[in-house]
């Protein structure tokens, strides 16, 4: 079915609120984007465009536009700092860049996948600069939730609106791109926080809104790769640690199930919730598999270690290289979706180390060692839960599935360049004391 794009007068939207932030507070639209990449759903901001600026200026882009002549302006007033990491992910997209300028040519595949990679890269260098205080880190997480939150809405509407077209019996066409980015985070995330930290009921009652309709996008989505990064991350977080501890998110274990039954019991009650999160799980233990998704990975991977193993193993075939090859544009085989093998056939040992080691493994060090029992209650907590689950959430994911440079790129990179910028000490976080206790106390 053809995706139809946003009205044309999102562009018109867009613009005036970003010329009203650029004259008066051009930090705010970095919120603004945070708010519009969480929201969005991707097929159909890629499907809006005008006319006048040809066929590759998309919604997405327009934003990000805005942002760059945002941090110009900001730069003017205090210093603008690029991280080594964003040096080192630029030196992998321009050597991309030229591998398949000089080996192929510049489809618009080609485009789009170098294009995920720079959002990837921007959101880094943005988060980086614009994440300066304690308070943005409560901002941060917000706008990201209530995004998230509302992106979930637009994904039951689609489900709904695809069970009208094609019924329940091929329950496979409820899938989309719109459960991905943050909502598997979020939802991990949710294990670990302590009740007490939500202030108010109002936040509570959208707090648990918010995660029952993530619950029921993961479910349709029927994405097996997240039901077990989920687990796995939960288990490994709470290695990692020891302060958070499972029983802090009780209430969610207990409430969310519960809401997501009624939400099927009243939308979707001709599907069966079992066949729906177990059906596809159960195709794993088939031998020999007749699962067509694990047999198409099955595929991709030996066709991307022979690519590898042909190519210029430090820098390998640049993104998109696939589509130049007889096997690339085989509906059968399920490209870039065993994360590692993609990186190493793609952007070659470079980018493998940096996308598949360095970042992980340097990050987590980081999150880590901070002694969490020593910060404040609230936000920056949470944030640091929060990057930690997005930090191990995505490695596995490279086991299983393509990890940073999909189509939640953008939102990551902002966490990364977050975790960046503590780090280098571009932020103090507010320790806990008995004075913050009583100030905190209601």
């Amino acid at each position: 079915m053809q995706t139809e794009g946003y009205p044309l007068y999102f562009f018109l939207i867009i613009a005036a609120l970003g010329l009203i932030f650029f004259i008066w507070r051009p930090q705010y639209n970095f919120w603004f984007s945070l708010f519009y990449f969480s929201v969005r759903e991707l097929r159909t901001a890629a499907f809006t465009r005008i006319e006048g600026f040809g066929p590759y200026l998309n919604l997405d882009d327009f934003v990000l536009i805005i942002l760059v002549i945002s941090l110009i302006r900001i730069s003017y007033k205090r210093g603008i700092k690029i991280p080594n990491l964003v040096i080192w992910l630029s030196i992998c997209f321009i050597v991309s860049l030229l591998t398949i300028g000089i080996n192929y040519s510049f489809i618009y595949e080609v485009q789009r996948e170098h294009k995920f990679a720079l959002y990837f890269i921007l959101g880094i260098f943005f988060g980086y600069n614009f994440v300066l205080k304690e308070k943005d880190f409560e901002i941060f997480l917000k706008i990201l939730f209530i995004g998230s939150f509302i992106a979930s809405i637009q994904y039951l509407l689609f489900a709904q609106e695809k069970i009208e077209l094609y019924g329940t019996r091929n329950i496979e066409t409820i899938r989309s791109v719109g459960f991905m980015a943050l909502i598997p985070i979020f939802i991990i995330t949710s294990i670990f926080i302590k009740i007490k930290w939500l202030s108010t009921i109002k936040i509570k009652l959208i707090y648990f809104s918010g995660l029952s309709m993530m619950v029921v996008n993961i479910i349709l989505s029927q994405t097996r790769s997240i039901y077990i990064s989920i687990i796995l991350t939960v288990f490994l977080i709470y290695l990692f640690h020891k302060e958070f501890k499972v029983k802090s998110g009780l209430i969610f274990l207990i409430i969310v199930p519960f809401i997501v039954y009624i939400i099927f019991d009243q939308y979707f009650k001709f599907i069966n919730i079992n066949e729906l999160i177990f059906g596809r799980m159960q195709l794993l233990s088939d031998s020999p598999s007749t699962d067509v998704t694990t047999i198409g990975r099955a595929y991709a991977i030996k066709y991307e270690i022979a690519a590898f193993l042909k190519s210029n193993i430090i820098f390998g075939n640049g993104l998109g290289f696939t589509y130049f090859i007889p096997e690339g544009r085989s509906e059968y085989i399920s490209w870039g979706h065993i994360g590692h093998i993609a990186y190493l056939a793609r952007l070659g040992l470079l980018g493998f180390i940096i996308y598949s080691i360095y970042i992980p493994f340097t990050a987590l060090k980081y999150l880590v060692k901070t002694e969490t029992n020593k910060l404040k209650y609230g936000y920056t907590k949470i944030f640091i839960i929060f990057a930690t689950a997005l930090i191990i959430n995505d490695w596995i994911s490279f086991w299983m599935s393509a990890s940073y440079l999909g189509i939640g790129a953008f939102l990551s990179g902002t966490v990364i360049g977050t975790v960046w910028a503590l780090k280098d000490k571009k932020i103090k976080l507010a320790e806990f004391s008995v004075e913050i206790a009583k100030n905190d106390l209601p």
